[in-house]
């Protein structure tokens, strides 16, 4: 049995293709699903460039978004899937157009494709990061995409809180990094607009209090790389799905990069090129949440939504049996 996963986020486009073969849910939790995963891909489409602020998607966006699923649709043939799940999150879920999106792909690929809400865009992202981190204390999730920023807090075998907040990197950009480098007034008016988007995180962080920060976007893993390829350190091991990242060495990375212009960011080693223009209003999110729920202990998960998805898509289809 094999399985392909499609995480349609506003900024890029994931593929994972599984062979399941006979493993179940419990097999798996906790393992590296690089020991079953025959296939990947990931497309830097960014629908929700010049989409979000509009209301809709660009056509030109929607052909980058074609584009990329009839790609998706040519290695799904190749490796004989049996079973498609498609999402589409923050960007689709707001567009005026996405009927009219979600029906040319199907069209062109016969992929089926669910706009999901923020809550289950939350679920789905808990149980990846589940399958990547031991959560050992209560712990505050993170997960910053291009249009909506998903938080969970957590104890160790349960979800406690969660919340979908239209605040993603793509939205952050657009607002406040318009110069760049990024002004610092800019700076300041974006942590003033986080200030009062994010009332209800600040009233669940008095409740809850959570003592470690899990991020499990793109974001969190580059601050990772860039971390290691200034320490020196080995590169990225596959077989390890969750990496520690010190509270100081973030707040140094943060502080060295807020002010550089474009094409110095591109010369910093362990950042992609594809994450450039989106990591300096990551990391100040990161930066602000940090001193704003006094957490100092990050761990950055390897695992998000499409592997959430993966394990929904297997859970589903076993019990069905």
């Amino acid at each position: 049995m094999k399985i392909a996963v499609i995480d349609l986020g506003s900024n890029t486009f994931h593929l994972v293709i599984v062979d399941v073969n006979n493993h179940t849910y419990k097999d798996l939790i906790g393992k590296p699903l690089e020991r079953i995963e025959i296939a990947r891909k990931r497309l830097y489409v960014r629908i929700g460039e010049g989409s979000l602020a509009l209301g809709y998607i660009t056509p030109e966006a929607k052909q980058r978004a074609l584009d990329a699923m009839i790609k998706f649709r040519e290695m799904i043939d190749a490796y004989e899937v049996n079973e498609i799940y498609a999402v589409a999150t923050s960007a689709m879920r707001n567009a005026s157009n996405t009927v009219e999106i979600v029906d040319s792909i199907h069209q062109l690929t016969n992929i089926p494709v669910e706009v999901i809400s923020g809550a289950q865009e939350a679920a789905l992202i808990y149980k990846g990061v589940k399958a990547a981190v031991k959560i050992e204390e209560t712990s505050l999730i993170m997960d910053i995409g291009g249009g909506s920023v998903e938080f969970i807090i957590c104890q160790p075998n349960k979800p406690l809180w969660a919340q979908s907040f239209e605040i993603g990197a793509q939205r952050l950009v657009d607002n406040f990094h318009q110069n760049d480098p990024i002004q610092p007034e800019n700076l300041l008016k974006l942590e003033a607009y986080l200030e009062e988007s994010l009332q209800p995180l600040f009233q669940a962080l008095d409740v809850y209090k959570p003592t470690r920060l899990i991020g499990s976007s793109g974001a969190f893993t580059t601050l990772v790389s860039m971390h290691r390829a200034k320490e020196q350190m080995p590169i990225v091991d596959p077989e390890i799905t969750a990496y520690e990242l010190p509270f100081e060495k973030l707040i140094e990375i943060y502080k060295g990069i807020r002010y550089k212009n474009h094409e110095e960011r591109l010369q910093i080693p362990g950042l992609s090129d594809q994450r450039v223009d989106m990591i300096v209003v990551s990391t100040a999110l990161i930066y602000f949440i940090l001193n704003r729920s006094n957490i100092r202990k990050i761990t950055a998960s390897k695992y998000s939504l499409k592997v959430g998805l993966f394990f929904h898509a297997l859970e589903k289809l076993q019990s069905s049996r």
